[in-house]
Formats: C-alpha cells, sequence, structure tokens
C-alpha cells in the first residue's frame, strides 16, 4: 500500500468511529432485547398470559429487527439509521401498550391481586397488621407500571434519537470517503 492510501485508511478509520460506536450500541440492544423477549416468552408460557406472549413476541420481533439492521448499517446502508430508530419507537410502543393494560386490569380490580397476598397470609392477626392490602397493590402496580412507562419513554425515545443522530455521520463519511475504501469495507473489510 502506498503512503497515501494508508492516510486515507487512517482518516476512514477516524471518521466511521461513531458510525462504528451506532454498530455497538445497535448490537447491545439487540441482545438485551432477545434476552428480555425470551424471558418473557418463558414467563408467559408457564403463566399461560396471552398478553405477555404478545409482548415477547413483539420482543423477539425488535431485536431481529435491531440485529438485521445493524448489519446493514456495517454495510453502510443510509436507510438503517431510520429503522434503527424506527425500531426503538417500536419497542417503546410495546412496552407502554403494555403498561397500560397491566395498570388498566390491575387498577379495576385491585382486589383479585390483594385476595392472592392475603390468601398467604394464614394467620388472622398477621392479616390484620398488613392491613389494606388494596391499596398497597394499587401503590405496587402504578410504581412498577409506572416505572416500565418512563422507562420506554426515556430510554428507547433517547436511543432513537440518538440513532437519528448518527445519519450526519454516515451521510459525512459516504461523501469523504475514497471509494475503494467504501467498497472494502462492504465487501467485509473492517475499517
Amino acid at each position: 500500500m502506498t503512503p497515501e492510501a494508508l492516510r486515507q485508511l487512517h482518516e476512514a478509520r477516524a471518521r466511521s468511529k461513531k458510525i462504528r460506536r451506532a454498530v455497538t450500541v445497535a448490537h447491545f440492544d439487540g441482545w438485551c432485547v432477545a434476552i428480555f423477549a425470551g424471558l418473557t416468552l418463558m414467563g408467559s408460557a408457564v403463566s399461560f398470559s396471552f398478553p405477555g406472549m404478545l409482548v415477547g413476541i413483539g420482543m423477539g420481533a425488535v431485536a431481529w429487527i435491531e440485529f438485521t439492521s445493524a448489519r446493514q448499517l456495517v454495510q453502510l446502508d443510509p436507510a438503517s439509521i431510520k429503522r434503527l430508530a424506527w425500531n426503538q419507537l417500536f419497542l417503546a410502543g410495546i412496552l407502554l401498550a403494555y403498561a397500560a393494560y397491566a395498570l388498566w386490569t390491575g387498577l379495576r380490580d385491585p382486589a383479585a391481586y390483594a385476595g392472592v397476598v392475603s390468601s398467604q397470609l394464614n394467620d388472622p392477626e398477621l392479616a390484620r397488621m398488613v392491613g389494606p392490602i388494596e391499596n398497597l397493590v394499587r401503590w405496587l402496580l402504578l410504581a412498577i407500571y409506572g416505572t416500565l412507562a418512563f422507562v420506554a419513554i426515556t430510554v428507547q425515545g433517547s436511543t432513537a434519537l440518538y440513532y437519528l443522530t448518527r445519519g450526519k455521520y454516515l451521510r459525512a463519511y459516504l461523501e469523504q470517503t475514497p471509494r475503494w475504501i467504501l467498497d472494502a469495507q462492504r465487501s467485509g473489510l473492517p475499517i
């Protein structure tokens, strides 16, 4: 290789740093979502929860799209950036819908949950000490599913914005990098 080619490779590597970081984020996110999808599907199968199964299947689809889009980003496909961002918003929608459904069903009849808890309290004195369990159940439902909704909005929303901001770096990389380097990278050569 000529000194000029080596210089171009070095500059391309420096320019691609933020793109490579986005690929790493997509792989990490894909694995996290895939693991949670598997756990959700297993838990839903054990408890025979149809809504949980739908959430697990949706999360599995999100993980697959995340991995596929990360691979496309490695191939320098500009459309992969928007796919990654929309995928995060889709995940946020799944999580928000599940949180809303769980809150609606739980708050509609907190006595059902309270009955499960109080049935575990065989001692009447212990049951009296626990007090009005329905209020505790309401607060727990609000805390758990409110936190899920907050995380869905902030984490997935922030990740979607992160991906969208990578678009300018990808465009600049494609414009400023010599064609021979782009072709080598698209054929699988790590830069």
